[in-house]
């Protein structure tokens, strides 16, 4: 079964999400990009994503002691799928932002249909940093002073020093 370009337009309950956040078009295309990765490893669509995940957080009857049970969330179909879609995606050696938003537009679609989340991935992301070059040097300073005809201007660009 191949799968759908877009999901966003062929999925109901993507649909849903799409139309009730008012997402952007370049979201959309996000959206579309991760549940068809998703899809290509693991054979499952979002509502599918959707009907498994109520289903298993729902309590059952326990065969064995006849007990009302749940299945623990390290043992859920999505802990699994969100697992192993990170791992898959580190593969790829993805930025750190670009590795957190897809796992958020994945968790997104758990949010929006109140479906309890796994752990998300401690996914760090660096800050910027700032480099020699992008300091203010002493040329620089002395060049905006003698652009400056104002007092006030002068005071203020002197401070910067």
């Amino acid at each position: 079964m191949t799968a759908p370009t877009k999901f966003s337009k062929s999925d109901e309950k993507l649909r849903m999400l799409v139309k009730r956040r008012n997402i952007s078009p370049n979201a959309i295309k996000n959206y579309d990009t991760v549940f068809r990765e998703i899809h290509q490893l693991f054979d499952v669509t979002p509502s599918d994503i959707v009907r498994i995940g109520k289903r298993e957080q729902k309590p059952f009857i326990n065969e064995e002691t006849n007990q009302i049970d749940i299945i623990d969330m390290e043992d859920r179909a999505i802990t699994k799928y969100q697992l192993e879609y990170y791992e898959y995606l580190k593969t790829k050696k993805l930025s750190e932002r670009t590795l957190k938003l897809k796992i958020n537009t994945f968790r997104a679609l758990l949010t929006e249909y109140d479906i309890e989340k796994p752990k998300a991935p401690n996914i760090v992301i660096p800050k910027d940093r700032l480099r020699d070059k992008d300091l203010v040097s002493w040329r620089d300073i002395e060049t905006a002073l003698s652009f400056c005809n104002d007092i006030r201007d002068k005071a203020i660009i002197s401070m910067l020093a």
